[in-house]
């Protein structure tokens, strides 16, 4: 029986901010709005190193990983909405000064967590 290699595969999970698709516009512009957005910024940013980490910890299977992909991408989407959508009622829309705070810090803490999954592209294994 003859063993095939793992086949490589180059990734690359992004996180960018489309400033079009932003409802912070130049005429109300404030820190107080800039902050809330900096931080839904890096609440994405948080769950695109989530994805990277489940990426790059576990064993795919060649004949599976586009199904697993896609599973894991879509529970990681969804916890993120749902993240993003608590932020945004605890906070009042970064209204709430000592909550957005709060906030800042936490999610500071979790991205340093995960700095091990700060970089974009990557190699992945697939086993065959």
């Amino acid at each position: 029986m003859y063993a095939y290699p793992d086949k490589l595969l180059n990734a690359h999970v992004a996180c960018y901010f489309n400033r079009s698709k932003s409802w912070v516009g130049d005429s109300i512009k404030t820190d107080e709005l800039l902050q809330r957005e900096q931080l839904s910024f890096d609440i994405t940013e948080k769950y695109a190193r989530l994805f990277r980490k489940e990426l790059q910890s576990n064993k795919w299977e060649s004949k599976t990983f586009q199904k697993e992909f896609e599973r894991t991408y879509k529970q990681l989407l969804q916890a993120q909405k749902v993240e993003q959508k608590l932020f945004d009622r605890e906070t009042k829309k970064g209204k709430n000064a000592e909550k957005t705070e709060e906030w800042k810090s936490n999610i500071s803490k979790e991205l340093k967590k995960l700095d091990k999954y700060a970089a974009s592209t990557f190699t992945l294994k697939l086993k065959t």
